[in-house]
C-alpha cells in the first residue's frame, strides 16, 4: 500500500513534494482587487456628479470642521468673507466666487446643498491684498450653501441657485397670443415668420404656437373693437384721427432746413381702412412790421409716406391753419413717415408750425 504524504505535500510522480497554493492565493487576491477598483470608480463618479464643476471633491469628515461649518464664528479681530456673483444661474452657466481675508493664506471652499452634508470643491491661495477669486461652470440643479475657512477664519455663507437649463422652443409667439397686439408666429427650423391677419371685420386670425409647431386662432375683438392690419383696435369711422398726429413750430432764417425725425404709427396698411394724413401748416414774419411779400423763394413743406413723396406745398405769403389732406396714403413700420420744411424766406426772420394727423379717409 502507497504510503500518503504529509500535510502540505502532495503526490507528483510518485513522489511527495510540498505544495505552494499560489494558484488559490493569487486567484483570492485578483478578484480582491477587482472589487476594489469597481468600489473606487463607483465612489469617484458619484463624487463628480454631485458636483460635476469643481473637479475633486472630498467629503468633509472631520467633525470639529463639521462643526464649525455650521456653527461659524469668529474671534473679534479675525474677519473675512465670501460672494457669489451671480447666485442665480442657470444650469450650464457660471458664477464667481470672490473671497476677501488675510493675504496670503491657504483657503478651503465648501458646499453643500441645502440642508446636506459639507464637500470641498475648491482649494487655493489669497494673494498679497487677501483677494482670491474663481469662476466655474455649474451643471447640476439645486440651491447651495458655500462656506470658505481661510486660515484661522470663517467666511459668511453665500447661496448659490442653480436651475434648469431653458428649454429653447422652436417656436416663437411675438405678441403672446394677444389679440390687441399684431404680432407673428417665427419657426426657427423653417426661417419664417407668420403674421397674424383679420378674419373678417372683427375677428383676428391670431398664429400661436402648439409644442413647436404654429397654429391658428380665431379671437374675437371685444364690444366697440374692430379687427385692422391684423389685431383689435377701437372701432373707426370715416374721418376719425388714428393716433394723437406728430407736429412741429419753430423760429428760422433764410436757407434752414428741418426734418423730423421718423414718425412711427402704430398702423400697416391694409385693413378695411384706408390711412389719410391731414396736414396744418401756418407761417409768418417774425417782426410784424415786415411786409415784403410775395417772396422771391417760397416756404416749403414735404410730406414722406412709406412709398415716399406723398404731398408738397409751397407759400409764398403767409399761410395760417391752412388744412390739406391727403388720401390715400401708405404706411407701414420698415419705412416709416417723415416731414420736413425748407425756408425760403430772405426779408426777415420768420415762425412756423404743423402738424401731420393721420386719419381714417375711406373704407374698403
Amino acid at each position: 500500500m502507497m504510503a500518503k504524504c504529509k500535510k502540505g505535500f502532495k503526490k507528483v510522480d510518485g513522489e511527495c513534494k510540498k505544495s505552494s497554493g499560489k494558484s488559490t492565493k493569487n486567484l483570492f487576491w485578483k478578484i480582491f482587487a477587482v472589487i476594489g477598483f469597481i468600489a473606487l470608480v463607483a465612489i469617484i463618479i458619484f463624487l463628480i456628479f454631485k458636483f460635476p464643476s469643481f473637479g475633486q471633491v472630498l467629503s468633509v469628515t472631520d467633525t470639529t470642521i463639521i462643526g464649525r461649518l455650521n456653527n461659524p464664528t469668529n474671534p473679534p479681530e479675525v474677519s473675512c468673507s465670501l460672494s457669489l456673483t451671480p447666485n442665480i444661474i442657470n444650469s450650464g452657466e457660471s458664477t464667481t466666487g470672490i473671497i476677501n481675508g488675510e493675504s496670503n493664506v491657504m483657503c478651503v471652499v465648501y458646499a453643500r446643498p441645502i440642508d446636506g452634508d459639507w464637500a470641498i470643491v475648491f482649494e487655493g491661495m489669497t494673494d498679497q491684498f487677501g483677494g482670491l477669486s474663481q469662476t466655474e461652470t455649474i451643471f447640476i440643479e439645486g440651491d447651495f450653501e458655500f462656506r470658505a475657512i481661510c486660515g484661522s477664519c470663517i467666511t459668511n455663507g453665500a447661496n448659490l441657485k442653480v436651475n434648469p437649463e431653458p428649454v429653447v422652443s422652436n417656436c416663437i409667439d411675438s405678441d403672446g397670443e394677444n389679440p390687441n397686439t399684431f404680432g407673428h408666429v417665427e419657426l426657427a427650423d423653417e426661417g419664417i415668420g407668420i403674421p397674424d391677419e383679420c378674419h373678417d371685420g372683427d375677428t383676428v386670425r391670431e398664429q400661436i404656437c402648439v409644442g413647436d409647431g404654429a397654429a391658428t386662432k380665431l379671437i374675437d375683438c371685444s364690444s366697440g373693437r374692430v379687427c385692422s392690419s391684423g389685431r383689435c383696435v377701437e372701432g373707426l369711422g370715416l374721418g376719425d384721427n388714428v393716433g394723437s398726429g406728430t407736429s412741429g413750430s419753430g423760429d428760422a432764417n433764410f436757407g434752414d432746413d428741418f426734418i423730423t425725425s421718423p414718425i412711427i404709427l402704430d398702423w400697416t396698411t391694409g385693413g378695411p381702412f384706408i390711412l389719410g394724413a391731414r396736414i396744418t401748416r401756418s407761417w409768418d414774419y417774425k417782426d410784424p412790421n415786415c411786409m415784403s411779400f410775395p417772396e422771391q423763394f417760397p416756404m416749403e413743406w414735404t410730406f414722406w409716406d412709406t412709398n415716399r413723396l406723398a404731398w408738397q406745398e409751397l407759400d409764398y405769403v403767409p399761410v395760417n391753419n391752412v388744412v390739406a389732406e391727403v388720401c390715400p396714403v401708405t404706411y407701414h413700420e420698415d419705412v416709416p413717415w417723415q416731414f420736413s420744411v425748407s425756408v425760403g424766406i430772405q426779408s426777415c426772420q420768420v415762425e412756423y408750425s404743423w402738424n401731420l394727423q393721420p386719419f381714417i379717409c375711406g373704407e374698403v
